[in-house]
């Protein structure tokens, strides 16, 4: 891969509990060309995003310590608006997270496709 092509990657992070999803994520995601990094924790990933250039989050809002909608409020107060695709619990719908811009979410489970094609579609506007 050259510098300039390098350069011009897409730089995702993954914040997913659940080590099979992740590597799934990671995988189909790196195939398709993208950056991909998976900090262990939230304020790993809370970390990551306020000091590197990143183009879109996904993350899970079941998440131990801090969950993904609080993940994705403590961002976004910090100014680091960039993207988010969040994976609901249950009992929650797309409706409680319309407050958040650009912010699809998403059921588990979840078809890997329409996942790739959420990303594209973040990733174009």
């Amino acid at each position: 891969m050259t510098r300039q092509t390098e350069a011009m990657r897409k730089s995702i992070l993954i914040l997913e509990n659940d080590p099979e999803i992740k590597t799934i994520l990671k995988d189909k995601l790196e195939n398709c060309g993208f950056d991909v990094r998976c900090p262990v924790d939230s304020y790993v990933a809370l970390e990551h995003a306020q000091n590197n250039v990143l183009d879109l989050i996904i993350l899970n809002d079941d998440m131990p310590i801090i969950n993904g909608e609080n993940t994705l409020q403590i961002l976004r107060q910090q100014n680091v608006d960039i993207p988010a695709i969040l994976f609901l619990s249950k009992i929650k719908t797309a409706q409680d997270f319309s407050h958040f811009k650009a912010c699809v979410c998403m059921h588990k489970p979840f078809k890997i496709d329409i996942l790739i094609s959420e990303v594209h579609h973040l990733l174009s506007t």
